[in-house]
């Protein structure tokens, strides 16, 4: 691999590249992209990350705000990068992983922990893209705890790893798929990279593998596929399972089939986890995300800022050397929940309106803006519908002086750059809006209409 990574060095170099530029990524999972990022990390630039399934329109602004110019991408990504055009595009599939010549460019291999390694992208109450910065020290020290965490599940996860084997299918643009490759460099373990989610490719390596990483989402799918074989699975170590909360039905399936799943919190903030709950413990503690990680504190706040005692319900904060730079001492993350008195924690409600539907994030915010300027809506609420196989989908309410078709709607927000994942997928057109005697749209209320509308 030092090779291929030299190999990439050499390309920055020439091309311009010097400490603390921001590069953008466009790629979806491959070695190539993977021998960039380390690239980059060793030239102390900084990569910025960017989902695939963004439109071009809202790449744009994610480089606008992260202040990128120079981006390099993929063949599948060609089209959507000229679209963005910056400063300079690079197709990584088109450089040959072999040293041009055998005196390599010098560069500098030392660097400081606190140094930028990476910009991910997470929306913000606004659900306008905020650019959160990881440092080397905030991979560190999650993956350090992490391995701590995890060697109580894993008899064999030791101080020599070099025989774990894990299996990364999430994308390296979220921190979950980019936690797993700093996980195995630090830890000095294996990795199979997929290109993407795959069921088929999943079922196919997950024999090889000692652990993967995936969403609710992901792994109901897979139980659900025709390839599922049972012993294949039960053998693993464990299942880091994050990105939304699992249903309980499928915790109880896992515990039935005796599949080794070690439920997660965590946020792009935090550098990916926050809480782990071993798979030993799913028994007894089947709600639990699991006790907060050594290298964080987590508290829980009351009004007032009070600290609550165990069972009793607050926001979550944290802090601790996996938070991204530029955050205050403690991160204050908006969702619900309480520490029992063995200091587990159980998370309540994710962030009041956000919905996450198959892992990603979508923030209603954003939705309702665009559709607020739709010449025919004149009142918008935007809110999860639960769905069966995606875990939440994007529902609209609005009011209209004529009857809007969900194709109407779909194909204006398409217009608008809005991303295909984010599209709504059930539209309800009313009379009025629920409001407050403010006039504050009762988001509560419409989610209860959704709940006994038949779709």
């Amino acid at each position: 691999m030092e090779v291929q990574v030299q190999t990439f060095i050499n390309l920055l170099i020439s091309l311009g590249i010097k400490q603390d530029i921001r590069i953008g990524i466009l790629s979806q999972n491959s070695a190539e992209q993977l021998f960039c990022v380390l690239a980059i990390a060793r030239l102390q630039a900084i990569s910025v990350l960017l989902n695939t399934r963004l439109s071009a329109l809202e790449i744009i602004n994610q480089l606008k705000v992260s202040e990128t110019h120079w981006l390099i991408h993929d063949q599948t990504n060609f089209d959507l990068a000229q679209e963005v055009s910056q400063k300079i595009s690079v197709n990584l599939t088109q450089i040959p992983l072999t040293l041009p010549n055998s005196n390599p460019l010098l560069h500098n291999s030392h660097f400081d922990l606190n140094r930028i390694q990476a910009i991910l992208f997470t929306s913000g109450t606004s659900g306008q893209p905020k650019p959160i910065s990881l440092s080397f020290q905030n991979h560190f020290s999650s993956a350090i705890a992490v391995k701590s965490r995890l060697a109580e599940a894993a008899e064999n996860l030791s101080p020599n790893l070099s025989e774990n084997l894990s299996l990364c299918c999430l994308p390296l643009f979220h921190v979950g798929g980019l936690a797993m490759i700093w996980r195995s460099l630090i830890w000095g373990t294996g990795l199979i990279l997929l290109r993407s989610f795959n069921p088929k490719e999943i079922h196919n390596s997950i024999v090889k593998v000692n652990n993967i990483s995936l969403v609710p989402t992901m792994l109901q799918r897979l139980l659900n596929d025709p390839d599922f074989r049972l012993a294949d699975w039960q053998r693993l170590d464990y299942i880091l399972l994050g990105g939304e909360s699992a249903k309980a039905e499928l915790i109880q399936t896992c515990l039935k089939l005796k599949i080794p799943i070690a439920p997660t919190y965590g946020m792009t903030e935090a550098a990916s986890q926050i809480a782990t709950l071993n798979p030993a413990e799913l028994s007894a503690k089947p709600n639990s995300v699991g006790k907060p990680l050594a290298c964080n504190t987590l508290k829980i706040l009351g009004e007032n800022a009070k600290e609550l005692n165990p069972m009793e319900v607050g926001e979550i904060i944290v802090c601790g050397k996996n938070i991204y730079l530029g955050e205050a001492e403690w991160l204050h993350t908006g969702d619900l929940g309480y520490l029992d008195a063995e200091h587990y924690l159980y998370i309540l409600q994710r962030r009041t309106d956000l919905i996450i539907s198959g892992g990603e994030n979508i923030y209603p915010s954003q939705i309702e803006a665009l559709l607020i300027n739709h010449p025919a809506i004149s009142e918008v609420c935007v809110v999860g519908k639960s769905d069966p196989i995606w875990g939440q989908s994007v529902a609209v309410v609005f009011v209209s002086d004529r009857l809007l078709t969900l194709e109407e709607i779909q194909n204006f927000c398409l217009a608008q750059g809005l991303a295909k994942y984010k599209l709504p997928k059930y539209v309800d057109q009313i009379s009025e809006l629920p409001k407050t005697a403010s006039g504050k749209i009762q988001r509560q209320l419409v989610k209860e209409m959704l709940t006994e509308h038949k779709s």
